[in-house]
């Protein structure tokens, strides 16, 4: 299958040398153009990773890209 789909995510999961990680610094999306992003998932070592939850994460931030997008679009269309 020589198909490029629309969105290819490179995920990384890291187990970092603290317990736990706080929510807040978990995940990190950066964009890197053309339909690829990197998104790198940390851990702490007692911590279980949650590949569901850092997908949802991943997708969340999207909309919420998405969504300054339009509005930055509204914005342009009323100059």
């Amino acid at each position: 299958n020589k198909v490029l789909h629309e969105k290819i995510v490179f995920l990384t999961v890291l187990t970092e040398e603290v317990p736990h990680v706080p929510a807040a610094e978990r995940i990190t999306v950066k964009r890197l153009g053309k339909g690829f992003a990197s998104v790198v998932a940390r851990y702490g070592f007692m911590e279980d990773p949650d590949i569901p939850e850092i997908l949802d994460a991943f997708i969340q931030a999207g909309r919420g890209l998405a969504a300054a997008r339009r509005v930055g679009a509204d914005r342009d269309s009323r100059a």
